[in-house]
């Protein structure tokens, strides 16, 4: 009966530890905007970021525009499907660390989570 109560004991511990424990994200919440501009080849090219950020601090919608053309393909897939796993990724990761650096997209997205930052 001894084993019984303590096991019941170090479940019901555990359950209290992980069933209350909250995920709280880096970010404060709101939607934030960030811009970008590149201008190269006589071209001028916008980027723009929109980011939201629930109660917990968790990103939780991103969504890019840009101006470069529709045609353009980036690895093999269309602009949109790039822009889609960017924004999955940034989700996903609650980060940018999977861009590029230098790139518009990263420059926008990084100034509208610079906003967000706890």
């Amino acid at each position: 009966m001894k084993k019984i109560v303590i096991s019941f004991v170090i479940l019901f511990s555990i359950f209290l530890v992980v069933g209350f424990t909250t995920n709280k994200g880096s970010y404060k919440p709101g939607t934030y905007y960030g811009y970008d501009i590149d201008i190269s080849n006589k071209f001028e090219n916008e980027a723009r970021a929109t980011v939201y950020i629930d109660d917990k601090g968790i990103i939780k919608s991103v969504s890019l525009d840009t101006t470069y053309p529709i045609s353009h393909l980036m690895y093999n897939t269309t602009w949109y499907e790039y822009l889609e796993k960017i924004e999955n990724d940034v989700i996903k990761n609650q980060n940018t660390n999977s861009l590029e650096k230098n790139n518009i997209l990263y420059k926008a997205l990084n100034q509208a989570l610079k906003k967000a930052k706890k």
